[in-house]
Order: structure tokens, then sequence, then C-alpha cells
């Protein structure tokens, strides 16, 4: 076994000589192309950076009559592609196949002398593109970008109803899978009295969602919240978030809560934890905007047996957690919102009365 560097168009002469043996015999002849010199060689292009170096991945393509890079990219889910070579400092152009040869697209001279392209892509085809080293040979850095659809990029803005701020460049739809990807600028806020459908939606690890208290969401499918989700609320108006499938992830809902002074226009709120949360982790969260009355918060259950709001003590002796679908009286100091964190509820609650 042996392994040996080749050039192109150089002629190789090799023999097997008898010394040990004069038996015929069957032997395997392998060659393996640089990657990136040819098509069926092509470098697995990354989304982000990508390096074009003609000197150590080129290879002679007839197409082009010229040295070519070739590189390939396969895309998970249907989506928007972006390729650019517009920070580079050198002249660039590139093509875009549809398997080997078969080129559908092409960028040259788009960005001043350097290249841009986007495009939509289907799910799992396998893109060929083609640096053509037509104008010079430098090595150079270009990205790639890949957005599914029904991806938030947040390109224009936060505002959910923004066109330019989904990566097909429509609003989503109640068919439509959505999601929400980390390291953006901005990061979508259902708004100005929205009432966004949905499939199923993914809230990526350090984005965020937010659903102003006019609005609201209902996801026909799944919801999924590795980063942040709020649901914001004032004395008037309350958003909704409404989720028929799986819920997992917490989500945090501002409830707006009268003040506890009647002559200030307040009084007592009755309200129900939209979520799983512990009295304890309540009371630790927004015990400071509860008012409190005497030894007690208020901040009280009903007991049924006796007829008697039960209010909950201010040394957090009080134990448990809010029992979904029951109301609970409160009133907080100056009139603000309460935090419930927690799991989301998607099932139907019963309460004995």
């Amino acid at each position: 076994l042996i392994d040996v560097p080749v050039a192109r168009s150089q002629s190789y002469k090799f023999q097997w000589l008898n010394i040990y043996s004069s038996t015929n015999f069957d032997f395997e002849f392998v060659f393996t192309p640089t990657p990136g010199s040819v098509c069926t060689a092509a470098i697995e292009a990354q989304v982000g950076t990508n390096t074009t170096n003609y000197t150590t991945s080129a290879g002679y393509n007839t197409d082009f009559s010229e040295e070519v890079v070739h590189f390939s990219y396969t895309p998970a889910s249907d989506g928007v592609m972006t390729i650019s070579s517009c920070d580079a400092s050198t002249d660039t152009i590139f093509f875009v196949a549809d398997g080997c040869g078969n080129y559908i697209e092409s960028s040259d001279d788009d960005c001043g002398l350097q290249s841009t392209l986007t495009l939509s892509v289907t799910a799992s085809q396998e893109l060929k593109i083609y640096w053509a080293g037509w104008y010079n040979q430098d090595t150079f850095d270009w990205t790639l970008e890949y957005a599914a659809s029904g991806s938030w990029t947040g390109a224009t803005s936060t505002d959910w109803s923004e066109s330019s701020n989904w990566a097909t460049g429509a609003l989503p739809s109640s068919s439509n899978d959505i999601t929400i990807g980390t390291g953006l600028t901005n990061y979508p806020i259902i708004g100005t009295g929205t009432d966004a459908n949905i499939n199923n939606i993914t809230v990526s690890s350090g984005a965020s969602l937010t659903i102003d208290e006019t609005s609201s969401l209902t996801v026909s499918g799944d919801f999924t919240n590795n980063g942040t989700v709020t649901l914001d609320s004032t004395a008037d108006d309350f958003s909704s978030l409404i989720v028929t499938g799986t819920a997992t992830g917490d989500v945090t809902y501002n409830r707006y809560v009268n003040v506890y002074d009647d002559t200030a226009g307040g009084g007592w709120d009755l309200v129900c934890s939209p979520v799983d949360m512990s009295i304890a982790d309540f009371i630790t969260a927004n015990g400071a905007n509860i008012e409190v009355l005497g030894d007690n918060y208020a901040f009280a259950q009903f007991n049924n047996a006796t007829g008697q709001w039960e209010r909950y003590a201010t040394d957090n002796s009080d134990t448990g957690s809010f029992t979904s679908g029951q109301g609970y009286s409160m009133a907080t100091t100056t009139g603000a919102t309460v935090a419930f964190t927690g799991a989301l509820q998607t099932t139907d609650q019963s309460i004995n009365i």
C-alpha cells in the first residue's frame, strides 16, 4: 500500500516486479482528488465564514476554462440562502449549480467588485458553489447565511407584522413553523393589536419573544421555548398565548393587578395563574409590589368550606403551588404588574365550586 501525491496533467508510470512471485494477481488503484478541486470532491460549506484558497484547493474546470474552487451546501429545510464576498478585498465571481454542471445562478460585481446572492433553497437539495478564478486567484473569505422558511431575521425592526423581518419576506400564517434564532439584533414583539396564528414555534436559547397587552399568539401545533417568552398586560388590556399542542419551557406573564386603595380608583383583583408556579416563588418575585395588611399580603384564596378568604402570610410560611384554573384575590401597592413564571397549561382544568 502506498499513497503518492500527484499533479494535474502529469503522466505517471508504475510497474510490478516479480522478485517474490510471478503469480498473476489483481490490484486496486484509487485516485482521490484534492478537496475543492472538482465538483465531486467539493468542500462542504459552513454557515458562517468560509475561505477560498486557489493554492491548496483549486482545480481546472473545463466549463470555465479556469481554476475553480468547488464548495457544496445542503440545507436541512426549505428556506433562504445568502452567499457573499462583499467584505473581501479582491475581485470575485461565483456560480451556483443544482448538481455538477447544472448552473442556476451567478453573482459578479453585485457589491463593488465582489459578489453576493440570495436565493430560495429546498430541503435536502445539494447545491454546488463554484468560485472561478477569472479575475485573480487571491485567497479570500466569504460568508454563507441560511434561514429556514418561517425563520425570524429581525432585519428591519422588532415588529412581528413587518414582512421584511422574516426570511421569506412574508408574514407567517397558521400553516407555518416558526424559528426564532440566537445572535440577532432585533427580537420579535407581537404588538399593536396583532392576533398572530402559526403552527409550531421554537424560541432558541438566548432568543426572546414578547406579546404586548393588545395582542395574541395562537399556536395550533407545539410550543418550544429555550429562551425568553414574555406576555404583558395593563389595567385595561391583557395579552394571550394559546397552545393547542405540547408546550415546553417556561413563560413569564406580567399580569396587571389593581392598587389596594379604593379611593385611588383601585380595589382587589381576581387573578388566576396561567402557569405552574409555587406560592413561595411567586411571593419572592413579587412581594415588594403586593400590598401588606398587618402580617399578611393582600393576596388570598377562598376557602369553600369556611366561606372565608385566607390571606398568605408575609413570613413566607405558606407552601404549595397555585391551583390551575382557580381564582385568587390580590391587590398591589401602586397598581402594578406581578410576574407569573412557569410552564404553560395547555389542557382543560376543572375546579370544584
